[in-house]
């Protein structure tokens, strides 16, 4: 679940009880549960995300500031390079040299 983009602002309205669960059908308060794994994201670095976790439906939903992506390995500025450089007629071999990342 992409939240805002500053992690005291989404620690004091997870507290408060103003995040509402995503599931389909639920959107009842969401209530701190801890920490996801620690993760490297390209471009942004070492991220540990906060979890919350549904009263309703008891299902744990973790809790990702606007600047990655779900299910991603880089971070959204990364990601909109390698948009900007195909756009300007760049390969994938030159655009992965460019931004140093894996082809």
């Amino acid at each position: 679940m992409t939240v805002g983009l500053d992690a005291g602002v989404v620690e004091s309205d997870l507290c408060a009880g103003l995040l509402n669960c995503p599931a389909s059908g639920c959107g009842v308060m969401l209530r701190p549960w801890g920490w996801a794994q620690e993760r490297l994201v390209r471009g942004a670095g070492p991220l540990r995300p906060r979890r919350g976790r549904c009263r309703g439906c008891r299902v744990t939903q973790v809790l990702l500031p606007a600047s990655v992506l779900l299910r991603r390995a880089d971070a959204v500025t990364v990601i909109g390079e390698a948009f900007l450089a195909k756009a300007g007629g760049a390969g994938h071999r030159p655009i992965a040299a460019l931004l140093d990342v894996p082809t």
